[in-house]
């Protein structure tokens, strides 16, 4: 797989946000602590989350998984989420990710 080719398979993790769809490889580092821990940046998503409105509008560039907003939708009231990937080998995983856990 390059980096123009869709992912069509990838791993399903088990996170603090629901099921995670992953790519697979063991040389990815978000993918490695999503797997030992269940969640990534998760501290810095509640300190941040302390500072927004109520219904506050969130733009994550280069969600990558989807974790930073998955996380924010958990910590905080959001209205709207807008979630930015360039890597189109990484968007199918997070498009899933949204679909699943994303409320």
């Amino acid at each position: 797989m390059n980096d123009r080719t869709p992912a069509t398979t990838g791993l399903l993790l088990p996170s603090r946000y629901g099921q995670i769809s992953a790519p697979g490889g063991d040389k990815d580092l978000i993918t490695n602590f999503l797997r030992r821990d269940g969640e990534w940046a998760y501290l810095e998503v509640e300190f941040l989350a302390q500072y927004l409105p109520k219904q506050a509008r969130v733009l994550d560039i280069g969600a990558y998984l989807g974790t930073f907003s998955l996380g924010m939708g958990l910590a905080a009231e959001l209205s709207f989420a807008c979630l930015v990937e360039g890597n189109p080998a990484i968007v199918p995983h997070l498009a899933k990710n949204v679909a699943q856990n994303l409320h």
